[in-house]
């Protein structure tokens, strides 16, 4: 790549300096009229002087709207071969000036060093060329224009000059040169991951934004996360040292399965790691991910036997573009969303990004503004409560398992799936330091907390087309004995749809990390739901809710893996 191509700036200066020897090149032309040595106005001469002037002017003006303006609008790649032919016009332009002011005898010889200069500087190569085609020109015309057996004093002088515009261009394509090197070397630098030999977290955000920006490449782009599980285990237990040696064997690992050119492997922070991959359709991209999942798994590292887990793994994130996807922050932020879901249900495994913002969308395509109220809402509540956003899609997807365990039909599929959807809207008007507290609530906070169902009812009682969710919201924190809120009821009092979304909410109330206590495991979890089986929970549900767990855990699936079409 050429210095041009890198810094605009460059061919800016350079664009300047070809500008500048138009203007020279049209006053040494006008200035050779005789309008000024007349005693008597000569129509002619006169007419001859105003049009070298339009000319001049015709010609500095066109230089400047080309290269300062219309030269933005030609292609990237072409760019280098239209500087190319540029330099080849001004080379030709010069000669037929050298030509018309005296071919051996012209006095502006000198005039070939505005292109010999931006040719060396623009390209190193071919600097030292346009230097010779330039010398090679005026010996050219001494031999053919001087005398034969005199003295030619004029091929004397044009040596000595061809031999400076030699040497000019050589010093200045070294120059360039050796500064293009160190510029490479910079920049490898500043893009490159130290540990790793990967590219930084800076270089990753600067490609994705401009794969982003190219109409072509963002078409179909995707976006892998990787986050190494138990990593800072392994790298507590044995040091800094041996947890650095860990992430470059996977970095190494990374860059042997990914060997295409046009995928982009960069360290994000830490154990974790981001792959850019243009022009490549989901299934091939979820392929890739598995890959790397199970190469990671099979990877040795030294002590790894001694972790709880017994080897390191790796959870994987993926994010596609789609018309949803609004720019880069949005693709970078869904497949942290899905590294999210596959790092905290069961690692070692990968996630499709899939939001049940979109599924919304589309099916209530008639009342758009309202629902896009409600995605509003959530966002104001997700800014206020972590927690919530992560929790909502997780109880989506384990309440569309259990709708199918217990073939629901389509509506109230869909009506239960509205339900997780805002089941905790109203958290809304709950004050922030209750909703991020670090240690249990206190009485009255806890008062306030119970009054969420309820204002969540209130909430959406004023948009029609989600009234059939109203049961679902109010009373998916009763219990089956009749000890819940707000209303206390009991068995089959409560909607059922809401006793369903009660055993999904609470499930993964428990298996998740929260600020004051610590998440359960599955088996853990399911203790608990058979436990309270006919007290909390309507003992049916609970029953098949259980043998989904159980399946999932046997089969070391995920909750969350949307199939690919």
């Amino acid at each position: 790549m050429t210095s041009s191509g890198k810094k605009p700036e460059t061919r800016n200066i350079l664009s300047l300096i070809k500008l500048g020897s138009i203007i020279i090149i049209s006053i040494i032309l006008i200035n050779s009229s005789t309008v000024s040595q007349m005693i008597y106005i000569n129509f002619a001469e006169l007419l001859n002087f105003l049009i070298k002037l339009f000319f001049a002017l015709a010609f500095s003006i066109g230089y400047y709207i080309w290269s300062y303006i219309l030269f933005e609008r030609v292609n990237q790649k072409y760019r280098n071969k239209v500087n190319m032919l540029e330099s080849i016009v001004f080379l030709l332009f010069f000669m037929a000036f050298i030509w018309i002011t005296g071919k051996n005898h012209s006095p502006f010889k000198i005039i070939f060093l505005f292109i010999i200069i931006p040719t060396s500087i623009q390209f190193p190569k071919y600097g030292l060329i346009s230097a010779c085609i330039s010398a090679l020109y005026l010996i050219f015309l001494d031999l053919l224009m001087g005398p034969i057996r005199l003295i030619n004093v004029n091929l004397e002088n044009d040596i000595v000059i061809s031999s400076f515009f030699i040497v000019i261009a050589w010093l200045l394509s070294h120059y360039v040169k050796i500064e293009h090197e160190h510029s490479q070397m910079l920049e490898y630098k500043a893009n490159t991951d130290e540990l790793t030999g990967l590219y930084n977290h800076r270089y990753f955000y600067d490609k994705i934004e401009s794969y982003y920006s190219d109409k072509k490449t963002s078409r179909n782009l995707s976006l892998i996360f990787l986050d190494v599980d138990y990593f800072k285990q392994y790298n507590d237990m044995f040091g800094h040292v041996r947890g650095d040696h860990v992430l470059k064997l996977i970095g190494s690992k990374l860059k042997e399965i990914l060997s295409d050119e046009e995928i982009t492997i960069a360290r994000y922070g830490g154990d974790e790691f981001a792959i850019i991959i243009p022009g490549k359709p989901k299934t091939l991209v979820y392929a890739i991910g598995e890959q790397i999942r199970s190469a990671i798994e099979k990877m040795d590292f030294e002590g790894q036997e001694f972790l709880t887990s017994k080897n390191l793994t790796a959870s994987i994130g993926i994010a596609i573009k789609d018309k949803h996807t609004d720019g880069y922050i949005d693709l970078i932020k869904n497949a942290d969303d899905a590294l999210y879901k596959a790092k905290f249900t069961k690692k070692n495994q990968v996630a499709i990004f899939s939001s049940i913002y979109n599924m919304i969308n589309t099916n209530v395509n008639e009342h758009f503004d309202l629902i896009s109220s409600i995605k509003t809402l959530i966002s104001v509540i997700n800014a206020k409560d972590k927690y919530t956003f992560g929790h909502v899609e997780r109880v989506v997807h384990y309440v569309k398992m259990l709708s199918d365990k217990l073939r629901l039909n389509e509506q109230d599929k869909a009506t239960l799936v509205y339900g997780a959807y805002i089941h905790d809207i109203g958290k809304i008007n709950i004050p922030e330091y209750i909703l991020n507290k670090q240690m249990p609530l206190a009485g009255d906070e806890w008062n306030l907390i119970k009054q969420h169902p309820v204002i969540g009812a209130e909430i959406i009682n004023k948009i029609e087309s989600l009234s059939s969710v109203i049961p679902i919201v109010l009373h998916h924190h009763e219990s089956f004995d009749g000890s819940g809120y707000p209303n206390k009821l009991k068995g089959d009092e409560i909607p059922y749809l809401a006793r369903i979304l009660t055993v999904a909410d609470c499930f993964d109330a428990m298996t998740f990390n929260r600020s004051y206590k610590q998440a359960r495991t599955y088996e853990e979890a399911i203790i608990e739901l058979k436990r309270c089986s006919g007290k909390q929970f309507d003992p049916v549900i609970t029953e098949h809710f259980i043998e989904i767990i159980e399946d999932l855990n046997l089969s070391n699936s995920s909750p969350f893996y949307e199939q690919y079409e």
